[in-house]
């Protein structure tokens, strides 16, 4: 799992996120958006592939549930 914030410095979170979605290697990996920016970013980084979106300061116990959502179950073999 990646937490990604959007800004980014020298970059766009977004073209992170775009590509690790492209990326046959890191397609599957869950990504979830913690970022300061705009919550009307919201639609776009979960059209373009993230599995949930929190603005800073983000409730604790939202992300924690959105972040276990993400990870294979304690009893998951390897």
């Amino acid at each position: 799992m990646i937490i990604l914030d959007l800004a980014l410095p020298g970059g766009d979170g977004f073209t992170v996120l775009e590509r690790l979605r492209t990326n046959q290697k890191t397609a599957l990996i869950p990504v979830i958006v913690l970022t300061a920016k705009s919550q009307s970013l919201e639609d776009r980084a979960l059209r373009e592939g993230a599995a949930a979106f929190f603005q800073k300061p983000a409730d604790n116990s939202a992300l924690l549930e959105a972040i276990e959502k993400c990870l294979p179950p304690a009893n998951a073999a390897p």
